[in-house]
């Protein structure tokens, strides 16, 4: 059996995180790969692990369950970004509570600091899909379906942290007919890409051929339709979006070079397959 060690060390931020261990298995919720490297996190403590994927094996681990200081309250989905050659950082938003938190994690004496909590606001908490685009700019979907507290659509906000103000511009919205709440909030589940080069942030609404584009300087917004001239689904009824054999269009989209790229959904003798 293999055994993990954490070694958490508390003061004044920053908070030095460290810890390392083989590995044999793993719970996996959400995953990046960036070189050779595989970051991880799980339900379980300690959340995010690193592995080597050249040496196949893991090399580090850290961050317990918790409210306290480098603690993470509600392991989920993260994400990362590159700081130098033995840098990465960690970050993702406490859903409920609309925190931003991050961890540096370095290489090279394989430890993880964990960065002051930044507060949002609370006209956007349940933000997903985050990106930081730079140290001042961050990225991410918002659904007002739950709150209501301005339109009950889905949006794109873009948040300046320094100043702490954000833009927020909404989303196309399929609808459900008749309406059911659980029905009209999955149907418009999207994906998001950063498009680094164009400035631009690409939605693709996964139950339809919608595709969005909002310039993060100008917040001029743009909207497209694969393979169609207009959207190819604009409202659905609950029965169907919840029936054996409903399938969403598409799962992802994404980018490489100069070309996107879509992953659609298909099914083979009734077998869900991604093309």
């Amino acid at each position: 059996m293999t055994r993990i060690i954490l070694i958490l060390i508390i003061s004044n931020y920053p908070i030095i995180l460290s810890g390392q261990s083989n590995i044999n298995e793993i719970d996996i919720w959400d995953y990046h790969i960036i070189e050779h490297t595989l970051v991880v996190s799980s339900q379980n403590a300690p959340v995010f692990k690193i592995i080597d994927l050249e040496k196949n094996k893991q090399v580090a681990s850290f961050g317990n369950l918790g409210r306290g200081p480098g603690e993470i309250l509600r392991p989920g989905f993260f994400n990362i970004k590159k700081i130098d050659n033995d840098i990465i950082k960690i970050y993702y938003v406490e859903f409920q509570i609309n925190i931003l938190k991050s961890f540096l994690f370095n290489y090279k004496n394989l430890t993880a600091t964990a960065n002051e909590n930044i507060e949002l606001p609370r006209d956007f908490t349940g933000l997903f899909s985050e990106q930081i685009i730079s140290d001042s700019l961050l990225i991410g979907s918002y659904d007002d379906f739950f709150d209501k507290r301005r339109h009950g659509m889905r949006s794109v906000i873009i948040h300046t942290i320094n100043k702490n103000i954000f833009d927020e511009i909404l989303l196309y919205k399929i609808k459900s007919k008749p309406f059911n709440f659980s029905t009209e909030l999955n149907i418009n589940a999207r994906d998001l890409l950063y498009d680094s080069e164009n400035k631009l942030i690409i939605t693709l609404t996964l139950a339809s051929n919608i595709v969005e584009s909002i310039n993060i300087y100008s917040i001029i917004s743009k909207t497209f339709y694969l393979q169609a001239d207009t959207a190819l689904l604009t409202n659905i009824d609950p029965a169907v979006f919840n029936s054996d054999i409903y399938l969403d269009m598409y799962s992802q989209i994404g980018k490489i070079g100069n070309t996107f790229f879509t992953l659609q959904n298909k099914k083979d003798n009734d077998i869900a397959k991604i093309l």
